[in-house]
Order: C-alpha cells, then sequence, then structure tokens
C-alpha cells in the first residue's frame, strides 16, 4: 500500500511540475516603471521587463504600464520599445531646465494634480526631493495657471475682498 502510495505522488509531482516551470505567456504585472535622478536637470525615466520572454510594444498614443499613463511626443509615427527579457530599458529623459518643466515631468510620471513642497519621488535607488528652496518666488509650489498668471478679472475680485474687509473692519470699530 505504501508503494503504490508513494508511485502515486511520483507520478503527479512529476506530471504537474512541468506545466508550472515553462513561462510561456508575457505577464503585465511583472513591468515596473523605475525613476532615476542621473543630474540636478535630468530625470530618466525606465521600463523594467521581469519577464522571461522578449516583447515587442507599438503604440502611437499612448501606453499604460501599472496605472500610469506614457505619451509620447506630439507625433504621427507609431513608436516600437522592444522590451528585453530580465533587463531594464531607457525610455525617456527628461531634461529639467526651470522649476515648471520640474512638476511637468512629476505629474507626467505620477499623475498627480498637485503637489506638495516636501513631496518625495522615491525609487529603487534614488530619491528626488521638492524642497522650499526649488519653490516659485510666489512661495507656492503649485504650478500657476494662464489665468492665475495674467488675468484682470482675477486682480478685480481679489481687490474687491480686500475692500470688503477693509469695510468690515472699519464697520467694528465704529460700532
Amino acid at each position: 500500500m505504501k508503494t503504490v502510495f508513494a508511485i502515486f505522488i511520483l507520478t503527479t509531482t512529476g506530471l504537474c511540475a512541468n506545466p508550472l516551470t515553462i513561462e510561456d505567456k508575457f505577464s503585465w504585472d511583472k513591468v515596473y516603471l523605475e525613476l532615476e535622478y542621473t543630474s540636478p536637470q535630468k530625470l530618466s525615466l525606465w521600463i523594467i521587463n521581469d519577464n522571461k520572454l522578449t516583447h515587442k510594444l507599438r503604440y502611437k498614443t499612448a501606453f499604460r504600464i501599472n496605472g500610469i499613463v506614457l505619451r509620447p511626443k506630439k507625433s504621427k509615427i507609431y513608436r516600437q520599445i522592444i522590451l528585453p527579457a530580465q533587463q531594464r530599458i531607457l525610455v525617456e529623459e527628461l531634461k529639467l531646465r526651470t522649476y515648471t518643466s520640474y512638476i511637468k515631468a512629476y505629474l507626467r510620471v505620477h499623475r498627480k494634480k498637485t503637489l506638495e513642497t516636501q513631496r518625495q519621488i522615491d525609487s529603487r535607488k534614488n530619491k528626488v526631493v521638492i524642497t522650499e528652496e526649488m519653490c516659485p518666488p510666489n512661495g507656492s509650489a503649485y504650478p500657476q495657471t494662464r489665468a492665475e498668471r495674467n488675468s484682470r478679472l482675477d486682480r478685480r475680485i481679489w481687490q474687491r475682498r480686500q475692500n470688503q474687509r477693509q469695510q468690515r473692519t472699519n464697520r467694528n470699530k465704529t460700532k
């Protein structure tokens, strides 16, 4: 009885071991993004493929990796990326000449709408930290929109609110 049971176990493990060890499908769960801060003005974006298979990726407008959408610069041609098996490949280098380009690069990679002063970009090796010294002169860590920069309407609304506050304080003083 013991020998029959042992032979049964050996045959079932031998039959089941083959299909489990062979990886014949490409899985996007094993593809990761990595940010590397190579110099003060350069941020590199890498794709890491941990699959045992090479994969060709062909896209025109955008492609998504782990919930992050990457879009090429406005081009009418298809781009092709070959993801080698168990390697990493450089997708693009973001040049950070100004503070606004730094914010745009961060928002593009992380899909965030706002940015705090002490926000950190964590990668496997390096860290990029936005400190208060990097902030623009107005002290805000949020990129200004065109309407905020040169809108007369915004200035009028601000001036009206200031006048209303001044009138309230004057009324309270006279009472």
